[in-house]
């Protein structure tokens, strides 16, 4: 059986990553910075700190893996954080990693990136939007780069468009849409409400993983998008439609939408040059995924 390591187990992308391999026959390992207990004989949740040189020991009892994926990151969304913090752990700890799989002999390296890290869309160019966030993640991506171009491990990081799945927190627009539906309470839009995104369901990111995994001699780099731009009034629709009975409606409310008519439309069409992927997912069937879920969680926190 193959095994893979996935960092961050217990995020949005990283839950819905550590599914999609379990689901598909792998070892999984996962780290985490707390402790859990595993619900499922596939699944090793595994206590570690990426900035801890001595929980690299720890780790190295299971390898070596076929697939490393290095997805754990702090994230943007908590206010008032040292921006020194970003580069600890988006920095240096990926640099700590990278090390490491190198001498642990393991085959091949994810590193779980964002499309803000190149605003210019030149899968290329690494052109970060103006925050410790992603500076810190396009700084991880330049060193994945430079272990890629010296052929001291192979390395592919894959930049996500807007990631979406069974889990996460309200901030992001689809959980905080789905917690309104649910609650009944009404979804409120801005302006005409057709601003419009390309959103990627986490199981086709755990599919893209597997994909590069058995793809020899890519590049560095490679977008990773759902297969629909949809707009917000499209987006809460399908949502009050998939998460029945729910007395939500849509409201305009009277506020100017800055980004009104744009079209982030995110591309993969490398990806399915180079190592064949294609979205299973459109957001109707994302969504229909998440309502109609009732597996038991891989782990349970200890106590």
């Amino acid at each position: 059986m193959k095994k893979v390591l996935i960092t961050g187990f217990t995020g949005l992308v990283g839950d819905g990553i550590s599914r999609y391999f379990v689901n598909n026959g792998w070892m999984v390992f996962g780290t985490s910075r707390k402790q859990y207990i595993s619900n499922n004989k596939n699944f090793t949740p595994l206590k570690f700190n990426l900035e801890n040189a001595l929980d690299y020991s720890e780790l190295s009892r299971y390898a070596p893996f076929d697939l490393v994926i290095h997805n754990a990151a702090v994230l943007p969304h908590l206010k008032n954080k040292d921006s020194q913090i970003f580069y600890k752990c988006n920095l240096l700890g990926t640099q700590q990693l990278l090390s490491w799989t190198k001498l642990s002999g393991s085959k091949k390296f994810i590193f779980i990136s964002g499309t803000g890290v190149h605003l210019s869309l030149d899968e290329e160019i690494i052109d970060p939007k103006p925050n410790h966030y992603h500076l810190s993640k396009g700084m991880g991506e330049m060193l994945c780069r430079m272990y890629h171009n010296q052929k001291y491990l192979d390395t592919v990081s894959l930049r996500i468009s807007a990631p979406y799945g069974y889990t996460g927190k309200n901030l992001a627009v689809i959980p905080k849409f789905i917690s309104r539906t649910i609650n009944n309470d009404n979804i409120e839009l801005w302006g005409k409400g057709t601003r419009s995104q390309t959103f990627t369901f986490v199981e086709d990111i755990g599919l893209a993983c597997e994909l590069v995994y058995h793809q020899n001699g890519l590049k560095e780099a490679y977008n990773i998008s759902g297969n629909e731009l949809i707009s917000m009034t499209q987006l809460a629709s399908e949502l009050i439609k998939t998460f029945q009975p729910s007395k939500s409606r849509i409201i305009y409310l009277e506020k100017e939408d800055p980004l009104e008519d744009t079209k982030n439309a995110i591309s993969s069409a490398s990806a399915k040059k180079d190592f064949y992927f294609e979205p299973k997912f459109n957001v109707r069937s994302g969504l229909s995924a998440i309502s109609n879920d009732r597996s038991e969680p891989l782990v349970m926190i200890k106590e």
